[in-house]
């Protein structure tokens, strides 16, 4: 039925464009002079050149995207070059191209930029760019570009949708470990987020103090027990590797993407220093990446920080722990009773587990969350809200 009313409106459209030409022709049989040939023969021009459009299809026009980059690091500006190509020239008085931009980018960026009017040219590429301006972290996937023309009445008007796809990944930000600021577990005193990763993630006992030794390695808990200083000692990890857990529950859109970050920023830290990294989410199994050091496979793990999300459903967390010595970094959104109780499985002495939280809860449940961590002997941090959005020196 659609398709029967198209071909009337086109009918009546040529209809009427006829009536015009022989109305213009009259006129000027009659009348004479120059303005009235004038205006016989530019009826008579678009005419020819709508009937003439009808037979040419836009097929014969190629579309390429280029952007700039393949990847990006979230609130840079992406620079998108469309370059329309003619394979023969066309009749077309002009011809309106329009980048389809992908779903989620939509809501950050102006369609009308990502579009471009080329009137009569006998130029066979023509191109035209275009920018979006801080993009956020994720996956985006140009598939579409919609060519338009027609006549300059708009009597004659014909559309096609030539697929150009394009993947381009946003990597969260990355800021050194030295930006960042951890509260430590057993106290209030705010350390380098370098030395809770690099030194506290696997303590293999105490012995008595040594003048000497770092003030931050002291276990104060066993030394209040003993009544004397006691120093933690640390394995070093020969091969096993460490694999950085993502917690991806969370009811906060900003606090998550503040968890991917410093997700992004400890893989960040690993892969400089060549040290095998592996790779795991709690609510997405089928994500995790078995520990390895090779640039790929830090790709890959930059890859699904760039398109995971957040869930609103709550799951159990389970580990797959490839070899006894293997060191997991937990990673989550907030410390408070309900992750504790979600994240109780991980919670072995035994295992080398090391948490780090993003923000605490309401202060009155601080201390008594702490407290049970205390209690079982976990090793946990809690990202400093205070130094988090320190700026680049």
């Amino acid at each position: 039925m659609k398709k029967m009313f198209a071909i009337v409106i086109a009918l009546a459209r040529g209809i009427f464009l006829f009536l015009l030409l022989v109305a213009s022709f009259a006129y000027a049989m009659f009348q004479g002079g120059f303005v009235s040939w004038f205006l016989f023969y530019s009826f008579l021009f678009v005419m020819v050149t709508s009937i003439a459009s009808l037979f040419f299809p836009l097929r014969s026009i190629s579309i390429e995207r280029k952007v700039n980059k393949d990847t990006f690091m979230a609130g840079e500006d992406m620079e998108v070059t469309v370059t329309v190509t003619r394979k023969k020239h066309l009749p077309y008085l002009y011809v309106t191209v329009r980048d389809v931009l992908p779903p989620a980018m939509m809501k950050e960026a102006d369609q009308s930029q990502a579009s471009a009017v080329s009137f009569f040219s006998f130029k066979q590429e023509q191109s035209f760019q275009y920018t979006c301006t801080s993009v956020n972290r994720g996956e985006y996937q140009f598939a579409e570009v919609e060519v338009r023309t027609g006549d300059i009445f708009g009597f004659v008007q014909k559309k096609q949708t030539l697929t150009v796809k394009s993947d381009v990944f946003v990597y969260p930000t990355i800021r050194p470990l030295q930006k960042w600021s951890i509260v430590a577990s057993q106290s209030e005193n705010e350390v380098a987020a370098t030395e809770g990763i690099e030194e506290a993630l696997v303590v293999s006992g105490v012995r008595e103090y040594v003048p000497g030794d770092r003030l931050a390695s002291i276990d104060w808990k066993v030394s209040a027990r003993k009544d004397e200083l006691m120093t933690k000692e640390f394995d070093s990890v020969k091969g096993e590797g460490y694999t950085v857990v993502l917690d991806t529950f969370c009811s906060h859109e900003m606090l998550f993407e503040r968890v991917v970050e410093f997700v992004a920023s400890v893989t960040d830290h690993y892969m400089k220093r060549k040290r095998p990294l592996g790779f795991e989410m709690i609510n997405d199994p089928y994500s995790s990446l078995p520990t390895d050091r090779g640039m790929n496979h830090y790709r890959a793990i930059f890859k699904r920080l760039a398109k995971v999300k957040l869930q609103h459903q709550a799951m159990t967390a389970h580990l797959k722990r490839s070899s006894p010595n293997e060191t997991f970094i937990v990673i989550s959104a907030v410390l408070n009773m309900e992750t504790i109780a979600r994240l109780q499985p991980l919670f072995k002495p035994d295992d080398h587990v090391v948490f780090f939280f993003m923000k605490e809860d309401e202060e009155e449940q601080q201390h008594q969350v702490r407290s049970h961590l205390w209690q079982k002997g976990i090793l946990h941090y809690v990202v400093s809200e205070s130094l988090y959005d320190m700026a680049d020196e």
